[in-house]
């Protein structure tokens, strides 16, 4: 089994949560990609640092 690196929970615009490894403690937000227009783009983008739960894209 291995062991999770980061847990997130649901929010307003996405998910937040955190990222924790030996040399890394960092909180982390997922947001759906509001301007995505093509198939080749992200469905969610990834903000490492500061989280808002109030950030709206």
């Amino acid at each position: 089994m291995a062991n999770a690196i980061g847990y997130v929970s649901e929010v307003e615009n996405g998910f937040e949560g955190a990222l924790a490894m030996v040399n890394l403690s960092v909180p982390i937000r997922v947001n759906k990609n509001l301007e995505k227009d093509q198939d080749g783009q992200p469905d969610y983008r990834i903000y490492a640092g500061e989280t808002d739960t109030d950030y709206a894209e």
